[in-house]
């Protein structure tokens, strides 16, 4: 199934779709969140836990030294979100970087399970990493027109501060019934049927 999500994957950057509610990104980020499935289904979750901090700590600051200092870092590495005929590259090019990104992340996305704290707030919330997924975009896009209307700074600090305002709104908002039956339909009436 894991094989076949990253085939799909890289099957849908020949699709010409993409945008604020970005078509591109949830195909690329699909194998992940059938990743997360499985490692939930094989009980792999203890051995990730388990990796040393002293190395999973290290690693994720490597990553962030990368992607924060190496000047015009592709953001699309870290989001996968980019129409292989976009006219950027070669398609064989943005095809290779594409299957790329898959080895690229994968070692951050195990370093940073690991070393999250085991409290139940990031379990209750991990379980709705789709709804952050689509509906973030549009958060980004709101503080982007607003940078450049007011000329906020856009230094590493101030950046990590959009990023918590982002991760609150998201919060707040994955309580509205509508937004979350917009992203899973069949599990709220799920729910209803259980508590009914």
């Amino acid at each position: 199934m894991l094989i076949l999500s990253i085939v799909v994957s890289l099957a849908a950057g020949f699709v010409p779709l993409g945008g604020l509610c970005s078509f591109q990104r949830t195909f690329f980020f699909f194998p992940f969140f059938l990743l997360g499935y499985l490692v939930h289904q094989e009980d792999l979750w203890g051995k990730i836990r388990s990796l040393r901090k002293t190395i999973t700590i290290p690693i994720i600051l490597v990553y962030f030294t990368i992607i924060c200092f190496i000047p015009n870092f592709p953001d699309s590495m870290l989001t996968g979100s980019f129409y292989y005929m976009s006219g950027l590259a070669d398609w064989r090019v943005m095809f290779g970087l594409r299957a790329f990104a898959y080895l690229w992340t994968l070692p951050l996305t195990i370093c940073v399970l690991s070393v999250i704290p085991d409290i139940k707030f990031f379990q209750k919330n991990g379980k709705d990493t789709m709804f952050y997924l689509l509906y973030h975009p549009f958060f980004i896009w709101i503080i982007k027109q607003l940078i450049i209307k007011y000329n906020l700074p856009t230094n590493i600090g101030a950046i990590i501060l959009y990023m918590i305002a982002n991760m609150f709104i998201m919060y707040w908002l994955n309580k509205v019934t509508l937004f979350r039956f917009l992203t899973k339909p069949f599990s709220i009436f799920k729910n209803k049927k259980n508590v009914g």
